[in-house]
């Protein structure tokens, strides 16, 4: 039986999925997200509260336990918030690099590839690698690269932001396939432009005279519509139709019944793979 090696954005790694289970009294979106100051607790309690449930708590329910759960598999999960395409590229060969051939073998690798308009870059005081998004422009931590998030992700075409994704999917791809491991992909959220849809995505990959069937292999993807085109298209939020689906109104990611509807149709997938 194979191990399940999962990444992706806060869609697969949970954000406040089951955040009010464990703090019912501590306002996700308030005191988490936009970190205002609680009248009990200290916001180095609050953060570390979040530390727990980020890395333990929700990990029991999110596409990852769900997954463990369905597939009585044992599941590894590095899906993190905030992240970009070129990061889950990054993170998931760089986990698998500390293994040996042999080891990464016995790995079936899921990812759920997120919006396209984050993008990967190296922060020095960091020290390390961090997605930015069109919401970093102008916040303090981030003033050096302003230029950078207004002309590589803002002002950029569309087909720049396209490219980057195929460049990173393909590159995924093929490290996948060289190293004998198996693998499942999806899209979880849509390209630069939504509104225009299918339409516009068709074209864009037009422009890029590139035979993109021979390129991906479909077979290898969890699809969410009929053409059978699932690097393009109808993507995981688009199949989430129903206010039971998501957190809150103001919390637009994937409840608990949205997690486990993408999750049983992704166990039906995998299971011949990995059992």
């Amino acid at each position: 039986m194979k191990k399940i090696l999962i990444n992706g954005c806060s869609f697969t790694a949970g954000d406040a999925l089951t955040w009010k289970n464990y703090h019912p009294d501590i306002d996700w979106m308030k005191y988490v997200f936009h970190r205002k100051l609680h009248p009990v607790y200290s916001s180095k309690q609050i953060q570390q509260y979040y530390t727990d449930y980020k890395d333990t708590l929700r990990k029991k329910d999110n596409v990852g336990g769900q997954l463990s759960k369905l597939l009585n598999v044992e599941v590894i999960d590095i899906a993190e918030d905030g992240s970009s395409n070129d990061i889950l590229t990054l993170k998931t060969i760089s986990f698998l690099e500390k293994l040996s051939p042999e080891e990464r073998k016995n790995y079936h690798v899921c990812v759920g590839w997120t919006e396209l308009t984050r993008r990967m870059v190296w922060l020095p005081d960091l020290n390390d690698f961090f997605s930015l998004h069109h919401s970093h422009l102008n916040q303090p931590t981030f003033r050096d690269r302003n230029e950078f998030i207004k002309e590589v992700i803002i002002s950029a075409p569309d087909e720049d932001h396209y490219v980057n994704f195929f460049s990173n999917v393909f590159f995924l791809q093929c490290y996948l396939k060289l190293n004998n491991i198996s693998y499942t992909f999806w899209r979880t959220l849509g390209g630069p432009s939504p509104a225009a849809g299918r339409y516009n995505e068709q074209n864009i990959v037009k422009n890029m005279h590139l035979q993109h069937d021979k390129i991906f292999d479909n077979a290898d993807w969890l699809s969410f519509d009929k053409y059978n085109q699932p690097w393009i298209g109808d993507v995981w939020w688009n199949v989430l139709t129903q206010h039971k689906h998501f957190i809150s109104v103001e919390n637009p990611h994937p409840s608990l019944d949205g997690v486990i509807q993408l999750s049983t149709r992704l166990a039906d997938k995998i299971r011949p793979l990995v059992q």
